[in-house]
């Protein structure tokens, strides 16, 4: 695939890779393999181990991802792999699309059909959002499908080097089915589309993202107010404070005056736009001290969410008008966030980072390699203020140095490690801090048996 859905692709082959060991699992860009193997004079691909004769592609199993099943290079690349093998497979929005029509040509042999749709149909004018979580949930049936057929047999089982057993792969399909509770709570919206009156999460995601909203139209709003002021003082003849002298009739018994009083009237024209941003930060209540220039969001989490968030953002704000617009960046918290942003990071930078639920034994350590990538950046300061960080997890516990955190509800039952954890530091639960003699046993040490790591969640 290209693009959100190579993204996709990426994660389902490194949780394919982490389930079975000897399994060889590749992800490329469709458009990396038209430019090697589709050009009369191939692109060398530079920086990439990709090559002609690195990879064998005869009679390899081909899963090509592609939401609207029409995109060229892939497209391309479903009948370019035709001539090194059959087992080429599509995920894509409905069963007749062109990569579709390119694969019912083929023999049908083991399967009855080579479409896997997520069944959501063309959305042609919306940035990726539907469409990737649609993608994500069929790429994870698919990933049970494999898992349960690889283990069900103790010689596929052990060709395939699989670590996952029967218990991980049902407590997978157990947490995929309460899934779908927890997002009922996320999008305000329950599975039969009727609206949920009382979704506590949903009213704090549009209550946060709302206020970030403020921060990106205080410059339109300023621009108004200074036409406005403008416009009346200028046509009436009357700057405020030079009118107010004359009023007060300081000019006549002091003409000098009226040359400061029109001093004063030039500079509030020259720090109008200034003043009026301050004004507005004032009725709203928010921080007077972040930059009064364009907003930049950075958005922290895994590689394929956060790109596919920051492809979706940059794509609904693509079209808005200059004073009004965004910039976007992505990255992980847990490798390169700190060392591709932290050097960027201004008053009013806005960082939306997603926490990983360290009650969990097998993300305690990733939970605290994002804490720290968040802290840091929060810890820049210029002036007293620093950016505006936005955690969003199952941990309801707020990092001291974050200006907000949403705390999302799950719906499965609590494992062993957060049983452990709510007893021994009930404080956590509720958003305090731990004050015991003894710190409370950390699920990354304790012995308790958890959920496998390896476990696609």
């Amino acid at each position: 695939g290209c693009e959100v859905s190579l993204w996709l692709g990426e994660q389902f082959a490194a949780d394919l890779s982490l389930a079975f060991k000897k399994l060889e699992v590749k992800t490329v860009s469709s458009n990396k393999i038209l430019g090697l193997l589709g050009q009369e004079f191939a692109m060398p691909q530079l920086g990439h181990q990709f090559s002609e004769d690195l990879w064998d592609l005869h009679g390899a199993i081909v899963l090509i991802v592609s939401h609207s099943g029409g995109t060229f290079s892939p497209l391309a690349v479903s009948n370019l792999l035709q001539s090194f093998t059959k087992q080429i497979f599509v995920v894509t929005s409905e069963w007749d699309t062109q990569i579709g029509k390119q694969l019912r040509h083929l023999d049908a042999g083991f399967c009855r059909s080579r479409v896997f749709s997520t069944e959501i149909g063309m959305h042609p004018a919306e940035p990726c959002s539907i469409s990737v979580a649609a993608t994500h949930q069929i790429l994870t049936q698919i990933f049970e499908h494999i898992a349960a057929t690889l283990t069900a047999e103790g010689s596929l089982r052990r060709a395939s080097g699989s670590v996952v057993g029967l218990g991980d792969l049902s407590e997978l399909e157990k947490c995929n089915q309460l899934n779908i509770e927890a997002l009922e709570e996320i999008v305000g919206t329950d599975r039969n589309g009727v609206a949920i009156s009382a979704a506590e999460t949903e009213a704090e995601l549009r209550k946060k993202g709302a206020l970030w909203a403020q921060h990106v139209l205080e410059s339109p709003r300023a621009w108004i107010l200074c036409a406005l002021y403008i416009l009346g003082t200028v046509i009436s003849q009357s700057p405020p404070v030079t009118s107010g002298v004359k009023r007060l009739g300081l000019d006549e018994k002091h003409p000098s005056v009226i040359y400061v009083a029109l001093l004063f009237d030039a500079l509030i024209y020259l720090f109008l736009p200034q003043i009026c941003i301050l004004w507005i930060r004032l009725v709203q209540r928010r921080p007077l001290l972040h930059r009064m220039a364009g907003r930049t969001v950075v958005i922290g989490d895994c590689p394929w969410v956060a790109q596919c968030t920051e492809a979706f953002l940059s794509k609904v704000m693509a079209c808005s008008y200059s004073i009004a617009s965004l910039t976007v960046f992505s990255g992980n918290p847990a490798d390169h966030l700190v060392h591709r942003m932290t050097h960027r990071v201004v008053r009013g930078t806005l960082l939306a980072c997603g926490r990983p639920d360290g009650r969990l034994s097998a993300l305690t350590t990733a939970e605290n390699a994002v804490c720290l990538s968040v802290n840091q950046a929060s810890s820049i300061q210029s002036l007293g203020a620093t950016c505006e960080s936005l955690t969003i997890g199952h941990n309801p516990y707020k990092l001291p140095l974050t200006a907000h955190a949403v705390f999302l509800k799950g719906a499965r039952p609590d494992y062993l490690c957060e049983r452990l954890l709510s007893t021994t530091c009930p404080q956590q639960m509720e958003n305090k801090e731990c004050d015991l003699e003894a710190p409370p046993m950390s699920p990354a040490r304790s012995n308790i048996p958890t959920p496998s790591s390896k476990a696609r969640s």
